[in-house]
């Protein structure tokens, strides 16, 4: 039997993995030999994607696509049911969309209730890690636990801003409670992808900011995929509880090598994060311990 033929070892489930960072997440982990699940909400995006991946892969065999649409609670639990047998020993939580107009999802906190889902299978592995993709914008967040959905007043960029200081607050409460989960921050700088693909509520100097940015800074999404990966390969790297995190390391952490720096402080109150989780579990309807 030929290696590319052997089953792996280890098991990779990453969200937003059609194209992008996610999709050269995706590619590293192959190379480095892991199966790999790409959660896809386009069937044919999820296609294109498993080629991509399977033309890099140590096991070709091993990479499939499974439906997933992260806003709705149903799909997240029929894609943690359909995932292979095993232990999880890679969850990358990447998926994520910038300056858009507001939307309330169907039912909302879609990455937090894949993890809810998923746990028990990461916590069975050896020496598992959950990364979650976060972004400088974590340190402008000012979360309101009164009103997290925005509905007293909106702004695309303060939603944005409140949204990736959420996921990192959510990521240090996992690893507080969950140390075994292994859970790690990154974020990978300023990327020239389609995360800003609906810029339809977006102020005439955001769109000129973020397109000025693109030309002047921004990276190719393989080397925005840099942090995420060394986050997910690297044998040492920082609990997200220790207020570490992976970073690009030039231009205010906008490009450049991954490099270890501080998260802001806000990201580790604990009363936050006590109540942002029992929100989280309260909406998605999980039991939490």
């Amino acid at each position: 039997m030929s290696p590319n033929s052997q089953q792996p070892r280890s098991l990779a489930v990453i969200t937003g993995a059609t194209g992008g960072v996610g999709l050269e997440i995706a590619k590293g982990l192959a190379r480095a030999g892991y199966g790999i699940i790409v959660g896809a909400r386009s069937e044919r995006r999820g296609t294109e994607a498993v080629t991509a991946i399977r033309s890099v892969a140590t096991h070709p065999a091993s990479i499939q696509q499974l439906p997933l649409d992260l806003a709705s609670l149903a799909s997240v639990a029929a894609f943690a049911s359909a995932l292979p047998d095993g232990p999880i020993d890679r969850l990358v939580l990447n998926a994520g969309i910038m300056l858009t107009n507001r939307k309330e999802t169907e039912d909302g906190f879609g990455h937090f209730a894949l993890v809810s889902h998923v746990r028990d299978r990461v916590l069975a592995a050896d020496s598992p890690r959950v990364v979650t993709q976060s972004s400088e914008s974590h340190r402008a967040g000012r979360l309101n636990l009164q009103d997290l959905q925005h509905t007293a007043s909106f702004s695309p960029l303060a939603a944005y801003n409140d949204s990736k200081q959420a996921e990192h607050i959510l990521a240090v409460e996992l690893d507080r409670r969950y140390p075994h989960a292994g859970s790690v921050v990154c974020q990978p700088g300023w990327v020239k992808s389609d995360l800003g693909r609906d810029m339809s509520n977006a102020n005439v100097l955001q769109r000129a900011g973020y397109a000025l940015g693109n030309l002047v800074i921004g990276q190719t999404p393989a080397e925005g995929a840099r942090s995420a990966l060394k986050a997910a390969l690297d044998d040492i790297v920082p609990g997200a509880a220790t207020g570490s995190y992976l970073t690009p390391g030039k231009f205010h952490h906008f490009r450049g090598e991954p490099i270890v720096a501080e998260a802001s402080a806000l990201v580790l109150d604990p009363v936050i994060g006590e109540g942002l989780w029992q929100y989280a579990t309260e909406v998605t309807k999980q039991h939490s311990q």
